[in-house]
């Protein structure tokens, strides 16, 4: 996947197909300050993954095209290793792929907050 040149961003791509969940979850990560790009489908997520670069991308393990959730960030996580990816989940048998971060759900927002202030990763060399 082609990608923009990094720049300083402070912008997460969250990808949740259930309205509720994905409205609660951008208010709070907006309340911390970070822009917040929405995103429910997995051709929409590979759009918006294409136009810009993200501080984290959040998904859904489940979405409405099925259980494409952990594919999908892996695939993102292959196209940026620097870019914080995590997967959320409440199904004990979704496996991540390496280098991304699950979230087992219910979680609490403390967690989901610590992994998004973490520093950026640095790319491999």
């Amino acid at each position: 996947m082609e990608r923009p040149e990094p720049t300083e961003s402070a912008a997460v791509l969250l990808v949740e197909d259930d309205d509720d969940l994905r409205f609660a979850l951008a208010d709070l990560v907006r309340s911390e300050g970070f822009e917040v790009v929405v995103a429910d489908g997995v051709e929409i997520v590979r759009t918006r993954w294409r136009e810009r670069r993200y501080h984290a991308a959040i998904l859904d393990a489940h979405l409405s095209e099925g259980s494409v959730g952990a594919k999908l960030a892996g695939e993102l996580h292959r196209s940026d290793p620097a870019t914080l990816v995590v997967v959320m989940t409440g199904d004990d048998a979704v496996e991540v792929p390496r280098g991304v971060e699950l979230l087992a759900k219910p979680f609490g927002t403390r967690r989901l907050l610590e992994l998004l202030r973490r520093p950026p990763r640095s790319a491999p060399a």
